[in-house]
């Protein structure tokens, strides 16, 4: 009975052992990779793509961050034909109240500065 009980363990043994020599995975170690691969180039490429998705977004909203910025600048505003004025102190004039007969003006256009002197100042 026991000879009988070993037989029979040692063909069912040699029947797993047959299996797992004639199995795919031994015969065709990389097929066990070759899913997980694949979805790594995938899942790579899809990053990949995000990456250069979110790139641009971010190079689109400096551009218009920078052209905001640009149309802001206190050189536009002179380069649209505004002048900044001067004393010669470099206090900024914001009225006539803040100019006499004489006193010398530094007025800054686009391309340079004006110096001058004035000569009559009126009220509106």
């Amino acid at each position: 009975r026991a000879r009988s009980l070993l037989s029979a363990l040692l063909t069912q043994q040699q029947r797993r052992l047959d299996n797992l020599v004639n199995s795919w995975a031994l015969r065709d170690p990389e097929r066990l990779f070759a899913d997980q691969s694949q979805r790594l180039d995938t899942a790579s490429r899809r990053l990949r793509e995000a990456l250069e998705l979110h790139l641009q977004q971010d190079e689109h909203k400096l551009a218009l961050t920078a052209a905001r910025l640009d149309s802001l600048s206190p050189l536009a505003v002179l380069g649209r034909g505004y002048s900044v004025s001067q004393k010669s102190d470099y206090t900024l004039v914001s009225s006539v109240d803040d100019l006499r007969w004489g006193d010398e003006l530094l007025t800054t256009v686009a391309d340079g500065v004006i110096t001058s002197v004035v000569q009559q100042v009126e009220r509106r």
